[in-house]
């Protein structure tokens, strides 16, 4: 509970809230979220929980005054075509910290656990036909 709750406590105090605002709670359901929406309601504010459908029952029961299914809009494959459009021009760029093989999955959560994976942290595997897997050196990219 302490890690949970003050990590909460103290997103809300760096967020300024004060009563009578509006405050979005994204996580709503998680360790933190739960607490957040609690203080947040106890300090006075109105508070929206994101949280998936299933918990909707439960961040509402924990005092938030509105819920957002974050399904609600969902990911489309007509998407990917701007998000595309953009990588390919240069302007949208994923940030990889790291790229680890499927061997290496160990040490790639040792990585994620210790909490200082900046973006995103990449895990690859592939298939190399017996011939060619001398010739092959590094992580594989499908």
């Amino acid at each position: 509970m302490p890690i949970s709750a003050t990590t909460a406590l103290q997103g809300l105090r760096l967020g300024r809230i004060e009563a009578g605002q509006h405050v979005l709670i994204i996580g709503a359901s998680g360790g933190v979220g739960t607490y957040a929406v609690q203080l947040a309601k106890a300090f006075g504010t109105e508070v929206t929980g994101v949280c998936s459908a299933a918990k909707a029952d439960l961040v509402r029961s924990l005092g938030a005054d509105h819920t957002i299914d974050y399904a609600v809009g969902g990911e489309s494959n007509a998407d990917l075509v701007p998000l595309t459009e953009l990588i390919d021009a240069g302007q949208l760029t994923p940030s990889i910290d790291a790229t680890y093989t499927l061997a290496e999955a160990p040490v790639a959560m040792r990585h994620l656990e210790a909490g200082t994976v900046r973006g995103k942290s990449e895990r690859t595997a592939c298939t190399i036909p017996a011939q060619d897997s001398a010739a092959h050196a590094g992580p594989c990219r499908i």
